[in-house]
């Protein structure tokens, strides 16, 4: 929802909703910068989770500090694109995604199936699997722009499938084939 509301924001009105989309962006990196931090010394992690977690925090808090100080330069914006760029580079494009994970004394989990047609299918997905935060979605515009002519519509279509239990990269491929074989 809030995705939505982010682009639709940016949609009308480009400008500012740019620059509050930067400025939110720098505050996201000092926030979750000094939480990695400080769960680089708190959290019951290995030695190498501590020392990543330490790295990841220090260096959002240094790009979030540029962001900030050399604001009127347009370093947020590009820090933002970069970012934005990085992480669908790392994360690859799929014909479907999966979170699944313990939810009180349940496990359960909810994946996104990309329907074959979709533009740019397979999509890459765009994953943010940090504590407090996890999420995922297909970016269909990741790699190009698509413009949509006046009067014209797109469709987009994706199965999404809440299931108990945990599941793994073979459940999520079985599910996948099932829905791409099934008519429209």
């Amino acid at each position: 929802m809030l995705t939505a509301v982010l682009g639709v924001l940016i949609l009308v009105w480009p400008g500012k909703s740019l620059t509050v989309a930067a400025v939110l962006f720098g505050v996201y990196l000092l926030v979750s910068g000094v939480a990695q931090v400080i769960f680089a010394f708190t959290l019951p992690v290995t030695a190498g989770a501590r020392i990543l977690l330490f790295i990841s925090g220090a260096a959002s808090v240094v790009l979030a500090v540029l962001a900030f100080r050399h604001f009127d330069y347009g370093y947020a914006y590009l820090l933002l694109a970069i970012w934005i760029a990085v992480g669908f580079i790392f994360r690859g494009a799929a014909t479907a995604a999966d979170y699944s994970g313990s939810f009180g004394a349940r496990e359960a989990g909810i994946a996104i199936l990309d329907w074959p047609a979709n533009l740019n299918s397979p999509s890459p997905w765009y994953v943010i699997s940090e504590n407090p935060m996890h999420y995922f979605s297909p970016a269909v515009i990741c790699y190009q722009p698509h413009t949509l002519k006046a009067g014209h519509e797109m469709t987009l279509r994706y199965r999404v499938i809440v299931h108990p239990g945990r599941w793994n990269a073979e459940q999520l491929g079985e599910a996948s084939k099932r829905y791409m074989a099934a008519a429209p």
